[in-house]
């Protein structure tokens, strides 16, 4: 049933926006390489260009980042999220009541219909993670 009262009263989530907070550093090391620089020497009263090689390094490092994403305006989207959950909760429980022939029943499985909508649908404008990088500065 939940399947179906998804079709019949679509949500969705608000354009979102990314966070992102730096959790740890996991390690550090040194990266190195060679560049070969054109050099004009003088031998004698002649100049000529010679190739030579340059050692580089550079710091790098391994980092976690711990990021989310939620909408970019959340009590819209808050609100959005209830007003198709109280849609779905009724229609669900109409439904039920119509089927038992039972009102009570109905009106008892609003509310934990509605949780569950709101669970469901909050569930799916979440979207957590974790980000590994490896971190450079300039090469020197």
């Amino acid at each position: 049933m939940d399947r179906i009262l998804r079709d019949v009263v679509p949500s969705s989530c608000e354009p979102t926006h990314k966070k992102k907070f730096r959790l740890l550093t996991l390690a550090g090391w040194i990266e190195f390489k060679i560049e070969w620089e054109r050099k004009r020497i003088k031998v004698g009263c002649a100049k000529i260009t010679i190739w030579v090689p340059r050692l580089r390094w550079r710091e790098a490092k391994l980092v976690f980042y711990v990021y989310f994403k939620v909408s970019k305006n959340v009590i819209a989207s808050a609100l959005k999220i209830a007003e198709v959950c109280a849609i779905r909760s009724a229609l669900g429980s109409a439904v039920l009541g119509v089927v038992t022939s039972n009102i009570a029943a109905a009106a008892a499985a609003f509310k934990p219909l509605f949780k569950r909508c709101i669970q469901q649908e909050i569930k799916k404008c979440l979207y957590p993670g974790l980000l590994m990088l490896k971190e450079t500065r300039g090469w020197q």
